[in-house]
């Protein structure tokens, strides 16, 4: 006992320090005191028990959900707290504990979003009333990213739908689109429909002129037929209102980086896996340790470079940019949705010839005969400007012996014993040639 008492009279304030410890920092298995508060979750307008409800302590990740009975069970701090109510197409409810171990809850509906309307194939639908599978976006989330190709705006923004963008040249950056995943080996391409009737370079609209878009999948599609197989993807313009005009002016500016530029291997390197295949072959090395030295340390650039084509070729961003003017109005028997667009995107090659613009003016015009009859008139126009130079590709830059420089001394570019034979600053410049195609499209709807 002798022994054993000056140890524990030691060992007591160290362990109480490590339980304080434990309180303040929260070590796994000490808890802070708790109570448990149990209830019942019903929708204040039927009286019907909601399953499924998220129930979350306010300020914490303490959470559970209300069984097939509405019924949830909790752990609560016994100093009080919330407790957060959520469920969709209910408004969310905070409810304070204040030492209460039972807290029934009504919830009331959320009526502005079961109100919201969805376009479908055959009109128009409530969301409350909605039973087939289908995601919509308002142009007002389109608005937040823009891009000068309407397809790349859509990427991640609606559940089931996939877009897949395979290049980076001003005029054919669009993506494509996936429905679900693929349906077949052959084209999986969803048919595409803007105010209702098929029309070419949809990719081109602004999205200031955009009110909606709806995704419609699996039997949703069904009434166009055959041609939804993959899917179908509604685009809705904005129409005039009964008003004094409203003008709306947009300017966007973007910047454009690569998100990932692979590293290419060095002169020296590739000399060394050069001298090993010629060796593993039956040939002699064709270069010295001094020369590969001389790949490495860059003590003569002329004879022996180390050229990075990527660095030399691709600036540090491109620009692009977008402008948007809309006018909308009307009286009580005619309304109107004027708007121009602009869209500009640039080359992220050095001196690179790539260009590409868009002119569009889109004009949407309604007129009630009677209380019975409305006349609609639907015009847009557009024209691309691509520019491009005749003979270029991407993996030119990729492809490119760093053994060569890009230029020689005296401005005289390269010529490249590759399986090309190119050299990329040449061709992406535009001195072999160029390309100026012009798409002008109309379409309209009565």
């Amino acid at each position: 006992m002798r022994k054993i008492v000056p140890c524990l009279g030691g060992l007591l304030p160290f362990v109480a320090r490590c339980l304080l410890l434990a309180l303040i920092w929260g070590i796994p298995g000490l808890t802070m005191a708790q109570s448990r508060v149990t209830g019942t979750v019903t929708s204040e307008v039927s009286g019907e028990t909601l399953p499924g409800v998220n129930v979350l302590v306010k300020g914490s990740s303490t959470g559970t959900v209300t069984d097939l009975d509405g019924k949830y069970s909790i752990n609560v701090p016994e100093s009080g707290g919330e407790l957060v109510f959520s469920f969709i197409g209910f408004v969310s409810q905070e409810v304070p504990v204040n030492g209460r171990s039972i807290i029934d809850v009504d919830l009331a509906e959320d009526m502005a979003s079961l109100d919201e309307v969805v376009v479908v194939g055959y009109g128009e639908q409530r969301k409350a009333t909605l039973t087939g599978s289908i995601a919509s976006i308002s142009g007002e989330d389109i608005m937040r990213a823009p891009t000068p190709n309407l397809s790349n705006s859509l990427a991640g923004l609606m559940p089931g739908l996939t877009a897949m963008n395979r290049s980076g040249q001003p005029g054919e950056e669009g993506s494509s689109f996936l429905i679900r995943g693929n349906a077949t080996t052959g084209s999986n391409t969803p048919l595409v429909l803007v105010d209702g009737i098929p029309e070419p370079g949809w990719e081109r609209i602004n999205p200031n002129d955009i009110e909606s878009i709806s995704v419609l999948k699996d039997a949703a599609a069904a009434i166009y037929g055959v041609q939804a197989a993959n899917g179908v993807i509604l685009i809705t313009t904005k129409r005039g209102v009964a008003g004094k005009p409203v003008f709306n002016f947009t300017y966007n500016q973007g910047f454009l980086q690569p998100t990932r530029i692979p590293e290419m291997a060095s002169s020296a390197t590739l000399a060394e896996y050069g001298n090993d295949y010629l060796e593993r072959t039956g040939f002699e090395p064709r270069w010295t340790e001094e020369q590969i030295q001389k790949f490495r340390d860059g003590s003569d650039p002329v004879r022996y470079p180390n050229t990075n084509w990527a660095d030399g070729v691709l600036k540090d961003f491109a620009l692009q940019e977008s402008a948007n003017l809309n006018i909308r109005g009307g009286a009580e028997r005619i309304r109107y949705s004027l708007s121009g667009s602009y869209q500009h995107r640039d080359d992220i090659i050095k001196d690179g010839l790539h260009d590409f613009q868009n002119f569009s003016v889109r004009s949407n015009i309604d007129t009630d005969v009677n209380d019975f009859i409305t006349l609609s008139l639907d015009l847009n126009a557009g024209m691309d400007d691509q520019m491009e130079p005749s003979q270029t590709s991407w993996f030119y830059i990729y492809a490119a012996n760093p053994q060569y420089p890009i230029y020689w001394p005296g401005g005289y570019p390269s010529n490249i014993p590759s399986d090309y034979g190119e050299n990329p600053v040449v061709t992406h410049t535009g001195d072999a040639g160029y390309d100026n195609t012009k798409v002008k499209r109309l379409t309209g709807r009565f």
